[in-house]
């Protein structure tokens, strides 16, 4: 059952890095930037609120940390949209991936989690990934500041790691998960139509709306809805059998595999010596967790 979790987790994590790209190509505004997210958190809202209501589970719902994460669903997503209209490689997608040391650190000071010396090595191998496809460099979109993209990756980084120790906490204080999924994406959908409206009135445009579900992106933004739902939800399933370490090194370094996996099969990643050596460096790192794991 636990491959199977780490599978769904795996596929959802790996395809979504190539959706934003596809959506940070078809936006032009901030506004839209924002409310895009708005249209999958709703539709993810309607669909746990449905399980939460078939379920019939009556355990609390764990309302702050839940609120929490949704501000840093919505966030993460912003900054990565942002930063990946403004960049033309996947650096901001790479940057994000560093994340999982987040939740690591943060499970091991406050929730009393502890992670082996071979964890360790697992995470540091992937941590090495990351910096080395991030040596490939890549030119910044036209009037965009290197700086500006390294910032909003960054923030898109630690929003999404906040929202995976959220997750955590939920799983280990035993909240619902279907009502904590509730309050989070609906908390995430109303800061994107805040955020949006706010951007829209600072450059005094129209609310995007009409552009966002236009033909072109709603099937984009529903599949990223699927995405998205089915990741985190398989991130909360996962969290009841694993430690920190172990769960969120494997789901990088196999995310990160299947994104250049793809990249290859597609044409947009050359397999040049540092793809070689990403490639053997992530499957050390997950076969360290694997090994620890074992042992």
């Amino acid at each position: 059952m636990i491959v199977l979790f780490f599978i769904l987790c795996i596929l959802s994590s790996g395809f979504t890095g190539n959706i934003y790209k596809k959506l940070a190509g078809n936006n032009q505004s901030s506004a839209a930037s924002a409310l895009m997210p708005s249209v999958w958190y709703c539709m993810l809202t309607v669909f746990f609120a449905v399980l939460a209501v078939l379920s019939g589970d009556t355990a609390p719902t764990l309302f702050l940390p839940a609120a929490a994460a949704g501000v840093g669903m919505f966030t993460a997503a912003f900054c990565l949209i942002e930063a990946m209209k403004r960049e033309a490689f996947s650096i901001p997608f790479i940057i994000i991936n560093l994340n999982f040391i987040i939740p690591v650190l943060l499970s091991v000071v406050f929730l009393r989690e502890s992670a082996g010396w071979l964890q360790l090595v697992g995470m540091v191998a992937s941590a090495a990934v990351i910096v080395l496809l991030n040596l490939r460099g890549g030119s910044a979109g036209s009037g965009s500041s290197p700086r500006t993209v390294i910032l909003l990756s960054l923030g898109a980084c630690l929003a999404n790691g906040l929202v995976n120790f959220f997750i955590r906490i939920n799983d280990h204080q035993g909240g619902n998960t279907n009502r904590f999924f509730v309050v989070l994406y609906l908390t995430a959908a109303v800061c994107g139509i805040l955020v949006s409206l706010c951007c829209s009135a600072a450059k005094k445009t129209a609310f995007p709306l009409r552009s966002v579900l236009s033909v072109r992106l709603l099937p984009w933004l529903m599949l990223l809805g699927v995405c998205n739902g089915v990741c985190f939800y398989m991130t909360e399933r996962i969290a009841g059998y694993l430690n920190a370490a172990a769960q969120f090194t494997i789901t990088t370094a196999a995310s990160i595999l299947l994104s250049l996996s793809v990249g290859i099969l597609c044409g947009q990643e050359k397999l040049s010596g540092k793809i070689v050596l990403s490639f053997l460096l992530c499957l050390a790192a997950v076969g360290c967790q694997a090994l620890s794991l074992v042992g």
